[in-house]
């Protein structure tokens, strides 16, 4: 039992790192509050020395104001809604898949879960070169054998693409947290309200969803700080290219326009390739008058 000599003592040896955490937040937090009502354009001269111009809320108001914003925020929410979707389905799915005894089970979990430790940068070329590719990708090729044409997936359909993968990478975390919570749950009570007649589904909805409930709500918590940042950098071109241009822009443009690019930039290896196989196959053909006189012979 914790004395209060104790619970003091706790809170002596807790108070360092609470202290550099706070200030690891706080700083930050409160330099991006002083910078927002000021006028900071580092490009054009602007300093801390020379001093900053107050616009108080001028700065926000052009934000909410701007063409992008708007289709920024429904595609940012399309896409985190969909992958925690995903991942929350598929992961409750799973753990209690991999909760049942069977024969590899370790190697099994293994195998579910390392998708999680892969680079981000990895998993997109691996799905974009491997899986999506309309030419030589997996799902290219089965499409073809189901007698239906490729799906160009970063073209046709960009945003159900980039939920795909990222649903892919995320799901093993997910699965991973829901497993450790469903392995906290007593048998004893899925062991009673069998045996007082209740049937899979009973059981799954009355006891287990409500067991992984603090789990599922970390899950969404965690996943949605992280997936907020994923079109930041495209939000922030979409609008710069507006102040230029004048325009509203598409939610989808951007990446169109990288799977076109990729597109060019493929067929144009191809193109290359088959010009150096063909330059080597001319120099590497004989050329010698005995050569040429056997083969007027052939001909002959």
């Amino acid at each position: 039992m914790a004395t209060a000599h104790s619970r003091s003592a706790a809170r002596v040896m807790m108070a360092p790192a609470v202290f550099l955490l706070l200030v690891w937040m706080l700083v930050p937090l409160s330099m991006t509050l002083f910078f927002s009502f000021k006028k900071y354009l580092p490009m054009r001269g602007d300093s801390l020395e020379q001093g900053l111009n107050w616009v108080g809320f001028e700065n926000y108001v052009r934000f909410v104001s701007s063409s992008s914003f708007w289709p920024a925020v429904q595609t940012t929410l399309v896409l985190v809604g969909g992958i925690i979707v995903i991942t929350v389905v598929l992961g409750v799915l799973l753990s209690i898949l991999l909760d049942q005894p069977m024969w590899g089970q370790g190697v099994v979990r293994i195998l579910v879960i390392s998708p999680f430790f892969v680079m981000p940068t990895v998993s997109a070329l691996v799905w974009k070169n491997m899986m999506m590719d309309p030419v030589n990708g997996i799902l290219a090729h089965f499409w073809r054998f189901m007698g239906m044409d490729p799906v160009v997936w970063l073209s046709d359909v960009p945003i159900f693409s980039l939920i795909l993968i990222v649903s892919w990478q995320w799901l093993p975390f997910a699965t991973l947290i829901l497993l450790t919570a469903i392995q906290s749950l007593d048998g004893e009570q899925l062991e009673a309200a069998e045996m007082d007649g209740a049937n899979p589904l009973a059981r799954f909805f009355f006891i287990i969803l409500p067991h992984l409930s603090r789990a599922i709500t970390i899950v969404i918590l965690i996943q949605t700080i992280f997936l907020l940042s994923i079109g930041r950098q495209r939000v922030a071109e979409d609008h710069r290219r507006t102040r230029e241009q004048g325009h509203q822009p598409d939610p989808e443009e951007g990446l169109r326009q990288a799977a076109a690019l990729r597109r060019e930039e493929r067929h144009g290896e191809h193109a290359r390739g088959g010009a150096a196989h063909r330059q080597a196959r001319e120099r590497l053909r004989p050329t010698g008058p005995g050569h040429r006189a056997r083969g007027s012979g052939a001909a002959t």
